[in-house]
């Protein structure tokens, strides 16, 4: 194994594990812990942001241009992330299963879709 992929493995999983406990701190009422929470979750996404960064230098890629079609696939996959989401709750917090189901099926087809808009069809 690599040294970058040691590290990115490393990085991913305490960045990953340090952001699931920080949404639970928030999350679980019981607890009481929201504005800690808060907290973790920034760590947790610095440290991602951090292997992102790390594994950008390490590989020796350019820095990334922003242009319109970049911010087109940003917005659209984050449209399809919370599309995907809406439909997970209503499917498992509100209790309308088919209406949720149907939601994030729509989700994940939009999600899908980024794969030929990123790497093209053939």
């Amino acid at each position: 194994m690599k040294t970058m992929d040691f590290v990115s493995l490393v990085l991913g999983i305490v960045g990953f594990l340090v952001f699931g406990i920080g949404m639970s701190m928030c999350l679980i009422k019981e607890w009481g812990m929201f504005k800690p929470g808060v907290v973790v979750i920034a760590v947790g996404i610095a440290l991602l942001i951090a292997l992102l960064a790390l594994r950008w230098k390490l590989a020796g890629c350019p820095a990334v241009h922003v242009n319109g079609r970049l911010l087109f696939k940003v917005l659209y996959d984050a449209a399809g992330v919370l599309v995907f989401g809406g439909g997970m709750s209503l499917a498992l917090a509100m209790n309308k299963l088919v209406p949720g189901m149907a939601l994030s099926l729509i989700g994940i087809v939009m999600l899908l879709g980024l794969i030929p808009m990123t790497m093209g069809l053939k």
